[in-house]
């Protein structure tokens, strides 16, 4: 049975399905020795697919771990700088897990990672809209007007308009915010424009699974129970 290249790269848990499009356009995947092309179909049973020289094949059992994120490391399964990836926080397993979606280098909290693609693009899809929530420790105290500003939206330089799904503050300094996008240092840059200087960000919730009580570097796989909260079709709390 045929099926297109990017989707087999993704359930073979190489990485997601836009990441294994972009290995495709690298030319950084074979088959059957000759450089594969975006929309290529193959069949999964008898063709050699082969990654960076490495053959990849069908995971037979599907498999996410929920990691509490340290801050200092790299969302990513590799770096070419040597620095510190999450992947190095999780035991070796006979499958390759990969990170699902964003978490920048000084954030921290909670981070899926997985060797399930249809999963992976089913939670980081723009039309999934599922809700990201986070607490912010910020400097200075966040005041009313600054507050009501960023509930009507802001328009940062790097990223255009943006809104919070929703804003409250918790503490003088500690601020909830909940997001259903998930575009680079997107908090970071919202509360920028208006002044206030992120300190600390972690994010513990993702559609209705929760971080709860792992400790940063603490990882734990996903029971069936917890996929059955990332997939229901009500994405959160604020909708």
């Amino acid at each position: 049975m045929e099926i297109r290249l990017g989707k087999y790269l993704a359930d073979c848990g190489v990485a997601a399905r836009r990441k294994a499009d972009e290995l495709i356009r690298e030319g950084r995947v074979k088959v059957n020795g000759v450089v594969a092309v975006l929309g290529q179909k193959i069949d999964g049973g008898r063709d050699k697919v082969m990654v960076d020289g490495r053959r990849v094949a069908l995971e037979a059992e599907k498999v996410t771990l929920m990691l509490h994120k340290p801050r200092g490391f790299l969302t990513t399964s590799a770096d070419t700088h040597g620095r510190s990836t999450v992947m190095e926080l999780v035991p070796d397993k006979p499958y390759r897990l990969f990170p699902v979606g964003r978490l920048d280098q000084w954030s921290e909290g909670l981070l899926l990672l997985t060797n399930d693609g249809e999963l992976a693009l089913e939670l980081t899809h723009p039309s999934s809209l599922i809700e990201k929530e986070y607490i912010a420790t910020v400097h200075p105290e966040p005041t009313q007007d600054q507050m009501a500003k960023l509930r009507r939206g802001v328009h940062t330089a790097n990223l255009g308009d943006m809104r919070p799904a929703f804003i409250e503050k918790l503490t003088d300094r500690d601020v909830r915010i909940v997001l259903t996008e998930g575009r680079k240092r997107e908090i970071r840059e919202m509360l920028n424009t208006v002044e206030i200087k992120v300190e600390r960000l972690k994010r513990v919730r993702l559609g209705q699974l929760e971080l709860g009580a792992l400790k940063p570097g603490q990882w734990r796989q996903l029971l069936p129970a917890d996929l059955v909260l990332l997939k229901k079709k009500h994405r959160g709390r604020y909708q």
